[in-house]
């Protein structure tokens, strides 16, 4: 598995690459608490680091096989997570999530 999805999966909010300067580090840090404090206030409740990865991938337009390669997990766990996050999220479907997605600022309304 690659080290980038098997940090996402235990938990990463982002990465640093090395080497890096401390403005670096507690950039990142600081844009971390602000993101959990945002979808706080937005959602009135957390995401997992999961969910909001499968979050932005969703916005993006992936199906649940691509983004079950994409980070090493079975179509049924990507499933569940895009059923809580309906569910946390109060949305019907994924253009909702989407809508939900953008106000986050974890996607752009430029289409690639």
């Amino acid at each position: 598995m690659p080290l980038a999805a098997k940090t996402i999966q235990e938990g990463a909010f982002g990465f640093i690459e090395k080497p890096m300067d401390e403005s670096i580090l507690v950039n990142a840090v600081e844009a971390a608490i602000k993101q959990g404090a945002k979808v706080e206030e937005l959602t009135g409740k957390l995401l997992t680091n999961s969910e909001t990865m499968i979050l932005q991938l969703i916005s993006e337009g992936k199906s649940n096989s691509e983004m079950a390669y994409m980070l090493h997990r079975s179509i049924g766990t990507i499933e569940r997570h895009r059923d809580r996050l309906m569910k946390k999220l109060n949305a019907g479907n994924s253009a909702e999530l989407t809508k939900v997605a953008l106000a986050l600022g974890l996607t752009s309304p430029q289409i690639e």
